[in-house]
């Protein structure tokens, strides 16, 4: 996780694609707790917040961040292909899950 302070903003990045490690929970923790009815916070992730607890290795420190993120916050879900897939399919690296599975049936007719 990387903490960056501006005067007035304090930005993190925290990669999310490994559990965090206890020192960077704790410290993602004292930051949302020292936000918490004091400013806002955007978070974007590609995890659900039903992974948390594997994300941060701790059921409890994740619920006690989902608390505090949640109570006076507005949830924006995104469905769909992410960027990086859509022009992976369009240059033709990655077939569609559909489209593989009509080019088998069609090969068995």
């Amino acid at each position: 996780m990387a903490v960056l302070r501006g005067p007035d903003h304090v930005y993190a990045l925290v990669n999310d694609a490994y559990r965090l490690i206890v020192g960077e929970r704790d410290l993602f923790f004292q930051l949302v707790s020292r936000r918490y009815e004091r400013g806002s916070i955007l978070i974007t992730s590609n995890r659900s917040v039903g992974e948390w607890g594997s994300v941060f290795g701790d059921a409890m420190v994740a619920t006690a961040i989902l608390d505090r993120l949640l109570h006076h916050s507005t949830v924006i879900t995104i469905r769909g292909d992410s960027y990086r897939l859509r022009e992976k399919r369009r240059s033709g690296l990655l077939q569609k899950a559909g489209s593989a599975l009509e080019a088998e049936v069609n090969a068995k007719q």
